[in-house]
């Protein structure tokens, strides 16, 4: 009853979009933690299945990998070479912030597939650049309605989502980020509870 829902914090100032830095069209990226929790092999699972669907597309996969999650890092290298999908995969492995933005900045639709019951700061960053944001997290349902909301982890559907967000008009969040999780914000509001 006492915990306090504050805002994620992000430096809007920093993350925000680039009129010059060209968005590869049919781009997609994942950024996060190379662990289970993010559903990483299924993110790769619905890339073969976007494939199958004829749909031309590149995509990056970026984070960093805990030691206990080593395998798990060589079991998603291994389904993307069995599922033939080297030449569309890139990983670039754990990024600082700076490497962060260039590809928000680079990519048109952002993924994420962890779970609702975490918010990871990494969709508010994503949306503060302007990337169309596509996830698996029912809490932000009252932001991205069900045209940016991942229903369920079916590979098939995953796919099809993908490729119907791929064909809508580039939808931009950074407004909401401002209004709603912007650093200045989240000072503004624990300045406000010490008082």
């Amino acid at each position: 009853r006492k915990a306090l829902q504050v805002p994620v914090g992000i430096d809007t100032d920093f993350f925000k979009p680039n009129a010059l830095v060209p968005r590869k069209p049919n781009s997609i990226l994942f950024l996060g933690r190379i662990a289970p929790i993010k559903n990483v092999e299924i993110f790769v699972n619905a890339l073969n299945e976007l494939r199958k669907l004829g749909v031309e597309f590149s995509a990056t996969i970026a984070g960093p990998v805990l030691p206990k999650d080593a395998e798990y890092e060589k079991l998603i290298h291994d389904k993307v070479s069995a599922c033939n999908l080297n030449d569309k995969v890139k990983f670039v492995g754990s990024v600082t912030q700076v490497e962060a933005l260039k590809l928000y900045q680079e990519h048109e639709l952002y993924v994420n597939l962890t779970p609702s019951g975490s918010m990871d700061k990494t969709i508010f960053e994503a949306m503060a650049c302007g990337v169309t944001s596509l996830v698996y997290n029912d809490s932000l349902s009252s932001v991205l309605r069900e045209k940016y909301l991942i229903k369920n982890l079916g590979a098939q559907d995953i796919a099809e989502d993908i490729k119907r967000t791929m064909s809508k008009e580039h939808k931009d969040f950074r407004d909401y980020v401002i209004e709603n999780h912007s650093i200045e914000l989240l000072a503004r509001k624990l300045f406000v509870e010490q008082k």
